[in-house]
Formats: C-alpha cells, structure tokens, sequence
C-alpha cells in the first residue's frame, strides 16, 4: 500500500481521533504539545492535513498530513509510521473514529494513561 492509497482510507479526523483529538468548533482543535486558552491549530479535513498556528509551539506555522502526526505522537520515523497507518487501516475497531467530549491535553493524558494500563492488564501494546 503506498503513501497516496494511505492517505485515501485513513483521514485526518480518524487519525486524531485515535490519539484523542477532536474538534471543538469551526475544525479547530486545542495543540496537543502545549496548553491552549483558544484552540491553536485549524483541521483541513478534505486536504488532510492539520496546520499548526501557535509560534510558541514546535510545529507553529507546519501544515501536518496523517502520516506526520502519527509519527509526531509515536515519536518515530516515517517508515514505522507508515506501517502504523497500515494497521489503523486493517483495524476496523479503530478506523471509526472515537466519540468523545474531552479535548486537549486531558484528552491525550486520558489516551496514553488507558493504553498503559491496558498494556500492564492485558501485556499488549497498544501504540
């Protein structure tokens, strides 16, 4: 599966959706790297990409596409990121994206505290 096919069955919504992330208003969305008073970063979903417009963070004023947030929030290279996207893709559970009312930061403290716990109970990983 190349990175153009990826792209087509995995959107930009589904992929923050697994990672917590969801719109608040207007496809905008609270930066998941820094505290936000008013949501900093705007979700372009027919382009696929998120652009960043916070200057006080790291990705301030980069447009991200799937592929670069996940491998922005796995912390990995492109390839393993790629791979990563494939088996979102496989994964029918996760391929719907998650229905939540938590934003943020608590979002993503939420996401990454209930796939450690689910790794120490159950022994997988889920990243």
């Amino acid at each position: 599966m190349d990175i153009k096919e990826i792209k087509a069955k995995l959107s930009i919504t589904q992929v923050l959706a697994y990672y917590g992330i969801t719109h608040i208003r207007n496809k905008q969305i609270h930066c998941p790297y820094h505290e936000d008073k008013t949501p900093s970063m705007q979700v372009y979903e027919d382009k696929g990409l998120v652009y960043y417009h916070s200057s006080n963070c790291k990705n301030g004023g980069k447009h991200l596409d799937q592929i670069e947030i996940i491998q922005q929030k796995e912390g990995c290279t492109k390839h393993e990121a790629i791979k990563k996207a494939i088996s979102l893709i496989t994964n029918q559970s996760i391929t719907t994206p998650i229905k939540t009312t938590m934003t943020g930061a608590v979002a993503n403290l939420v996401s990454r505290r209930v796939r450690v716990f689910y790794s120490e109970i159950v022994g997988v990983c889920l990243t």
